[in-house]
């Protein structure tokens, strides 16, 4: 028979104990990232009954209760951005800075593409009057558009 468990206290004490150990640690992200297919291909399933809810009047009320509860949080949040949040941001920019990081890989296309039509406008646009000028402008924001998506990093 199972050990019943008689206090609020106890509990909470297991609970830490057993559930903060290494090994509970390392078995529950190998059962997590063993599932993480499973628990996206159940996400991709859901987007209908989700967009179904998200239209429902009560989603609106959920949504602005829960911003004000948030709100409510808003000095422990402050805390975990000014804390644990801004070591997490550095960390990730200067790994994203490295060789092979998502920024360099990224910069490694884009500034050479950049430069390339920079270069052709140069050449068929020439910089001249305010009109020359905007319409350069409108010529390289226009290519700027057609390049959505082909600089992805993951």
């Amino acid at each position: 028979m199972a050990k019943i468990i008689k206090t609020a206290a106890t509990a909470a004490a297991n609970y830490g104990t057993r559930g903060g150990a290494p090994t509970a640690a390392s078995d529950w992200a190998t059962n997590y990232s063993a599932d993480i297919p499973a628990i996206l291909a159940a996400a991709v399933a859901a987007i209908p009954l989700w967009q179904t809810n998200v239209a429902l009047p009560q989603s609106a009320v959920n949504m602005q209760n829960g911003l004000n509860r948030a709100k409510l949080n808003a000095g422990a949040i402050s805390t975990k951005v000014n804390t644990v949040g801004k070591a997490s941001f550095s960390a990730g920019v200067k790994a994203a800075a490295l060789p092979g990081g998502d920024y360099a890989t990224f910069a490694g296309t884009w500034m050479p593409a950049v430069a390339q039509e920079v270069a052709q406008l140069n050449v068929a646009n020439p910089r001249g009057t305010r009109a020359d000028n905007r319409a350069r402008q409108a010529a390289y924001d226009a290519w700027v558009d057609t390049q959505a998506g082909k600089f992805r990093v993951k």
